[in-house]
């Protein structure tokens, strides 16, 4: 009786399984990347706007125009700076995000 043996991992790799994986890992990076782009971008704006804003906006009274103001350009920052602190934060292994057959094919990939 002849032995079956398991599939070897570059046999799987061929598969579509893996290029979905390494395709979702390259889409979460490139959002992370585009995250750190705006987030960036508005606190470079918001440095060099500073002084005219404290002249022009914050010596105002109060309106509702000036609290919107406030409200997208200081919650638009933070919302993108706690985004890429838990995004940074969270990090699952190849071991456990990819069946074990596939984890040496990955790390060759990675590399």
């Amino acid at each position: 009786m002849a032995s079956i043996s398991p599939p070897t991992p570059a046999a799987h790799a061929q598969g579509p399984e893996l290029q979905q994986y390494v395709g979702v890992i390259r889409d979460i990076h490139v959002a992370n990347l585009c995250n750190v782009a705006a987030a960036a971008w508005l606190a470079y704006d918001i440095c060099i706007t500073f002084p005219q804003e404290v002249s022009l906006v914050w010596r105002a009274k109060w309106s509702i125009p000036k609290v919107l103001y406030f409200l997208v350009r200081y919650y638009t920052l933070i919302s993108l700076l706690m985004m890429l602190a838990v995004a940074n934060s969270l990090t699952v292994s190849v071991s456990v995000s990819i069946p074990h057959l596939l984890k040496d094919d990955v790390e060759t990939l990675t590399t």
